[in-house]
């Protein structure tokens, strides 16, 4: 509403007797009515800049025998005011709601055009399968034929189905029937690939969430942690020491220095963390909702909590503040103490937070590039680096307790069914302890007397 809209804060009422005009009452009596006048501004439209141009308007109330003294008068030009108001406020709501089903229809349209337009489930996974590097950039053909073989399985299950229209419910049900048909090594077979295939449909932009979020796995099928390898650590802790102070290279440090989920780095600000104390507060997380992500809190109680910051991880840290403060220079912008303590760590430097969705997408590129591998011979994710802080330090005797803590599981239990299993060289540690603990003592040589006689 534009040509009619009264703005109320510059409204002006008074009320006066109308001397000009003479009613009768009931009983036939004269009298001059009592009448509200108001001095108001309208929105007539707008100038050539976009701005809101404003014209100044009367209008008028005249009140019946009824209202007949001047307290009445105001108390009833209040109600009318408050009527108009209301009415205005009635009106712009019926307008708002009508545009925001455009809105809705218009998206749904949208939604339904882009949903047609996406490639069908079983023709996008036989080209993943055609293009699909693995790990090392490269698999052996024998692998790629499996492949294959599971991919005309997909194509049975969703013939005439769309990518953008594949739900959890659609995987479940075709796992449910694959499972009557086939054995559990298939069908575990047939899980896997649906999962690669939809976490690079992820990443490629295709979906904004894997449908197998949520899927159950197939029975006698574990998902294994992929886990950088000793030399991948190293390798990448030497690749991220050379990179430039970036939102990408901050969260990877913090991922595989302290264990945080990718939600709960993307939520940092430079106010949770306490350089000189060496100390890191969880305080909040990144979700996302129907109308995108938002801040939140963690995951559960105990993932807020209090962390100690590793002596290396100090100067990556001081590197991105100081890379934030000199974009900030050079954008001329000034903040002082406390609101460049409101910025995310890895945020922009406008205090918008990036999603964890963006850092996900940034360190797959990486990692496929570098080929930064886990223990199961595939390309790390981003939340594979959490997996390998709490690997390391099992692994290297930090008790559980403390990597409970650190990863703000609900129970050791948890972290126990996660990351019990230790890797090669914690194997080897234990059978040296094992060859020390079992080796006979050197003793004393007697020589056997057949006569019995003890030679003492």
């Amino acid at each position: 509403m534009t040509g009619s809209r009264i703005d109320f804060d510059s409204a002006k009422v008074q009320v006066s007797t109308r001397n000009d005009k003479v009613k009768a009452d009931e009983d036939g009596n004269e009298f001059h009515p009592f009448v509200a006048w108001m001095h108001y501004k309208e929105q007539a439209g707008f100038d050539a800049n976009g701005n809101p141009v404003y014209r100044w308007r009367n209008k008028s109330k005249t009140f019946g025998a009824d209202v007949n003294t001047e307290n009445k008068a105001k108390r009833a030009a209040s109600k009318w005011l408050r009527q108009l108001r209301e009415d205005q406020e009635a009106a712009e709501a019926r307008v708002a709601e009508r545009e925001a089903e455009e809105e809705r229809a218009r998206q749904e349209q949208e939604a339904i055009r882009a949903a047609e337009a996406s490639p069908l489930v079983p023709d996008y996974v036989d080209e993943f399968v055609e293009t699909y590097r693995g790990s090392n950039g490269a698999i052996e053909e024998s692998t790629r034929q499996t492949y294959r073989a599971t991919a005309k399985h997909i194509r049975d299950g969703f013939g005439g189905v769309r990518l953008a229209k594949l739900t959890p419910k659609m995987i479940d049900e075709w796992l449910s029937t694959e499972a009557e048909r086939f054995s559990c090594s298939i069908v575990s077979k047939d899980y896997r690939l649906m999962l690669l295939a939809c976490r690079f449909a992820v990443r490629d932009g295709l979906l904004d969430e894997s449908p197998c979020k949520g899927v159950v796995a197939p029975k006698g099928y574990e998902p294994r942690l992929n886990a950088l390898t000793p030399t991948s650590r190293d390798e990448l802790v030497n690749e991220l020491r050379r990179w430039r102070p970036t939102a990408v290279r901050t969260a990877a440090f913090v991922a595989l220095y302290m264990g945080l989920r990718e939600q709960e780095i993307c939520a940092l600000r430079w106010r949770d963390v306490d350089l000189k104390r060496r100390t890191l507060n969880v305080e909040r997380a990144i979700g996302r909702g129907k109308g995108g992500d938002y801040e939140k809190a963690p995951k559960s109680k105990n993932s807020k909590r209090q962390l100690i910051i590793p002596e290396s991880l100090v100067a990556p840290l001081r590197e991105r503040r100081a890379a934030m403060r000199s974009e900030l220079k050079a954008l001329e912008i000034r903040k002082s103490a406390d609101e460049f303590d409101q910025l995310f760590v890895i945020g922009t430097t406008d205090g918008r937070f990036r999603s964890p969705n963006y850092i996900g997408k940034q360190w797959s590129v990486l990692a496929d590039n570098l080929g930064f591998v886990g223990t199961q011979g595939c390309v790390c994710t981003f939340h594979d680096l959490r997996h390998s802080f709490a690997s390391t330090a099992i692994a290297n005797d930090v008790d559980v307790k403390t990597v409970q803590s650190s990863l703000g599981h609900s129970s050791a239990a948890t972290t126990m069914d996660l990351y019990a299993s230790p890797d090669e060289r914690a194997k080897r540690q234990a059978a040296e302890v094992m060859d020390r603990a079992l080796e006979p003592r050197q003793a004393e040589v007697i020589e056997f007397d057949p006569s019995g006689t003890d030679p003492r």
